[in-house]
């Protein structure tokens, strides 16, 4: 976007249990994700860009495509 936005990176650890991006469910997250389900981490970034008036935030897991086709590991 045009507009200002923030990036959240995080550390997922070895067996990440937060949802990610991924072939199978790209059409879910477009229809939107309740805040309430994410890590705390994700929810307390979403409330500092809504204190910044930051219209948008770009989550690696959320915005790029984890596995399946497309993603970056094939």
């Amino acid at each position: 976007p045009e507009e200002p936005y923030a990036i959240l990176r995080h550390c997922w650890g070895a067996n990440p249990k937060f949802l990610t991006l991924t072939s199978t469910n790209m059409v879910e997250p477009r229809q939107g994700i309740k805040v309430s389900l994410l890590p705390r981490n994700f929810q307390d970034a979403i409330s500092i860009c809504k204190q910044l008036r930051l219209p948008y935030i770009w989550i690696d897991s959320l915005c790029i495509v984890q596995s399946g086709e497309g993603s970056e590991e094939d």
